[in-house]
């Protein structure tokens, strides 16, 4: 007597599964057969996720991928790849755990013969839309932006939930220099911008020149103030970022001492 019920439980388990792939097929790509370079090529950026679609864990992806898919904000191509169909494409990108995530643009320099460069980039970071919006939007935005007035600041020091805006002279100077290596080295970590109008800086309440680091998350926003040097703009990056309440793990409380230890710490305030 216990048999139909077994198999009427199957049946809808297999008819979800069905539904959940017919009705959500617009992400997945096939690529058998088809030249994955030529399918990237048509796009600046694809972020590709292998996955499964027997994997129990889609279910709890797919909503948020499938959103980033959509965001009127973000300027990436999504497209989910099936390890049981594209067995030999999971494989030369060496997939071995669901979902694998990976960035692939074409470079923004030309080739020696005038060819874009693919570059391909693993994500390493949680599985969290949060996270991979956030990743998404810093090769998105250029390694450094000129923020040209008090409207464009609003709207660019909210783009992410971290962003860096250096308030510079406008005449070339060492701060500048710095501010653009260090926009150069962390670009992957950080969305920057400057600005060289005394105006705006007068408007923010700070002074020529300072790097303000804007916590949209829980407001607590950091600034160095005065001259600085590389150091002291790296040490700045490694602990204004953190949130008022953060994740006291050994690790992090790790680094933050490596950090302390090294630099002397600049003027920091709020």
């Amino acid at each position: 007597m216990m048999l139909p019920s077994i198999v009427r439980l199957l049946w809808l388990a297999a008819s979800t599964q069905a539904a959940f792939a017919n009705n959500r097929t617009h992400l997945w790509g096939n690529f058998r057969g088809i030249d994955l370079d030529s399918v990237i090529g048509e796009s600046s950026r694809v972020l590709l996720v292998f996955t499964s679609q027997a994997s129990e864990s889609i279910h709890n992806h797919y909503d948020f991928l499938e959103r980033l898919h959509m965001d009127q904000g973000l300027h990436t191509r999504v497209i989910m790849i099936d390890c049981d169909i594209d067995v030999e494409l999971c494989r030369q990108y060496d997939v071995n755990e669901y979902p694998a995530i990976r960035l692939f643009e074409r470079e923004r320099a030309k080739g020696r013969f005038g060819e874009d460069e693919v570059t391909l980039k693993r994500y390493r970071g949680r599985k969290t839309e949060p996270a991979i919006r956030s990743f998404l939007l810093k090769y998105e935005h250029a390694v450094v932006t000129d923020v040209r007035d008090s409207e464009h600041l609003s709207e660019f020091k909210k783009i992410d939930d971290v962003m860096i805006v250096a308030y510079l002279s406008e005449e070339w100077s060492e701060s500048r220099r710095v501010f653009l290596s260090i926009a150069d080295k962390y670009y992957e970590d950080f969305i920057f911008g400057y600005s060289q109008n005394k105006k705006i800086a007068d408007m923010e309440g700070v002074t020529i020149p300072s790097i303000v680091c804007y916590k949209n998350t829980d407001g607590d926003h950091k600034v160095l103030r005065g001259d600085f040097t590389e150091e002291d703009v790296g040490a700045f990056l490694a602990t204004a970022p953190k949130m008022a309440i953060g994740d006291f793990s050994e690790r992090n409380m790790e680094a933050y001492m490596a950090v302390s230890e090294q630099h002397t710490t600049p003027s920091y305030s709020r």
